[in-house]
């Protein structure tokens, strides 16, 4: 017989957040469907999530921002799972993790096919 879990949140599941990021992704997956998403919609919805944000993750957010549309033009800006995106060919690139989204004490900017830290890959810092 199986053992019954200790953590209630468990036993349920997934947990609000990730209910939550779930149903973000969805709404953007079916924005997508509904129409060819124009870089000025994504780039919309970016700026949107960005203002969103509190205080240094803002700041940081929009200088990853102007990073990307300066360095990487091509580059077409979404949200993914609700944060900051910017994909190639529909795939996702790079994405910008506020700190305060999943309670973590810094915010993240990964590429997403390396793994790599965008300062790293651009060479540029995310703050002057």
């Amino acid at each position: 017989m199986p053992e019954k879990a200790k953590n209630p949140e468990a036993a349920r599941g997934f947990t609000a957040q990730e209910r939550a990021a779930m149903k973000e992704r969805a709404r953007e997956l079916k924005a997508e469907a509904r129409a060819s998403r124009s870089r000025a919609e994504g780039e919309h919805d970016v700026l949107e999530a960005i203002a969103k944000m509190k205080g240094q993750d803002r700041a940081k957010a929009k200088r990853l921002h102007a990073i990307v549309a300066a360095v990487a033009p091509a580059l077409v800006p979404k949200t993914w799972y609700g944060m900051p995106a910017y994909a190639k060919d529909g795939k996702v690139i790079c994405f910008f993790q506020s700190g305060a989204k999943f309670k973590s004490r810094y915010a993240r900017s990964v590429s997403s096919r390396t793994r790599t830290s965008m300062t790293a890959t651009f060479g540029l810092p995310l703050m002057p």
